[in-house]
C-alpha cells in the first residue's frame, strides 16, 4: 500500500482538473469561453512562473520575481488576441521584445549577476508561457487548424495518460532506475508503460474518423516520449536547487508538475499539425 500513498491524491485532484478542462475545451468556438481559457492559461503561467522563481532562488540565482510572472500572462495574452485577430499574428513576438528592454532596463542598475539574471528571467517566460500560449491556436477554422477543439482534447488525454501509465507502470513493474540522479522513483518499465499507454490512447481516437493510422501512430509514440522527457526537464531544475517538489499541490507536487510534460508536447502537436 506504501507504492500508492498519494493515489488519492492524485485521482481526486485529477478528476477536478479534467472536469473543468472538459468544460472550458467544449465550448471554445464561444469567445468568452475562449476568454475563460486564456484566463486559465494565465494563471497557471502565473503560478509556474512563481515556482520556477522559488528553484532559482533556492539556487541562489537571482531573478526579477515581479516581471516574470507577469510577464507571462502577457504572452498569454498575445497569444488569445493573435488567436482572435489575424493582424495581430506577431503579438506575442511583439510582447517578448518588449518583455526583454523592460528586464534589460531593470538591470542597468544592478550590473552584477545581470547575465544570469536576464538570462533566467527570459528562460522562464519562454519554457512556461510560449508552450501553453500555444494553446490558444487549438480552436476551429483559424490558423490553418480544423478540429481544433478534437486536437486540444487528444493532446490533454494522451499526454496526461502517459503520465498516468508511466506512474502505474513504475508502481507495480519497476525495477530498473530510469534516471537516479534526476528521479530516483522513476523506472525504465514506467517509461515503457507511459509509451504504451500513449500509443494505445492514440490509437482509441480512431473511432472520431479525425485521425490517420499512420498519425495516431507516429503521434502516440512522440508524445509518449516528449511528455517523459518534459517531466524528467522540470526534475532537472528542481533536482539542481535540492528540491522535492516546486509546491504542494496535493498529489501533484506543484503547478509545474501538472504542466511540464505538456510544455513539452503543445508545440511538438503544433508544428506537427501546421506541417
Amino acid at each position: 500500500m506504501n507504492k500508492f500513498s498519494d493515489l488519492k491524491n492524485r485521482l481526486y485532484f485529477a478528476v477536478i482538473a479534467v472536469f473543468f478542462v472538459a468544460l472550458v475545451v467544449a465550448f471554445l468556438d464561444n469567445f468568452w469561453d475562449r476568454i475563460i481559457l486564456c484566463i486559465v492559461l494565465g494563471w497557471l503561467s502565473y503560478k509556474s512562473c512563481g515556482e520556477l522563481i522559488t528553484i532559482a532562488q533556492k539556487k541562489g540565482i537571482d531573478i526579477h520575481s515581479r516581471i516574470v510572472p507577469v510577464g507571462a500572462c502577457v504572452i498569454i495574452a498575445g497569444f488569445f488576441l493573435s488567436s482572435e485577430f489575424f493582424s495581430f499574428s506577431l503579438l506575442p513576438l511583439f510582447f517578448l521584445f518588449i518583455l526583454v528592454m523592460i528586464i534589460f532596463l531593470f538591470d542597468f542598475r544592478a550590473i552584477e549577476g545581470a547575465i544570469v539574471r536576464v538570462s533566467t528571467s527570459l528562460f522562464a517566460i519562454l519554457y512556461v508561457a510560449f508552450p501553453l500560449g500555444l494553446i490558444m491556436f487549438f480552436r476551429n477554422d483559424f490558423w490553418g487548424f480544423s478540429n481544433g477543439q478534437f486536437w486540444l482534447i487528444y493532446l490533454l488525454i494522451v499526454t496526461k495518460g502517459t503520465d498516468i501509465f508511466a506512474y502505474f507502470g513504475g508502481k507495480i513493474l519497476g525495477k530498473h532506475k530510469l534516471a537516479l540522479q534526476l528521479s530516483p522513483k522513476k523506472t525504465m518499465e514506467g517509461f515503457c508503460m507511459g509509451l504504451l499507454g500513449s500509443l494505445g490512447l492514440s490509437l482509441l481516437f480512431l473511432w472520431s474518423g479525425k485521425l490517420l493510422w499512420s498519425d495516431a501512430i507516429v503521434l502516440g509514440i512522440i508524445i509518449g516520449v516528449l511528455g517523459q522527457i518534459g517531466d524528467l526537464a522540470e526534475s532537472l531544475l528542481k533536482r539542481d536547487a535540492a528540491l522535492k517538489d516546486s509546491s504542494t499541490i496535493p498529489g501533484q507536487g506543484g503547478f509545474l508538475d501538472m504542466v511540464d510534460s505538456l510544455l513539452f508536447t503543445v508545440p511538438l502537436l503544433y508544428f506537427y499539425l501546421m506541417l
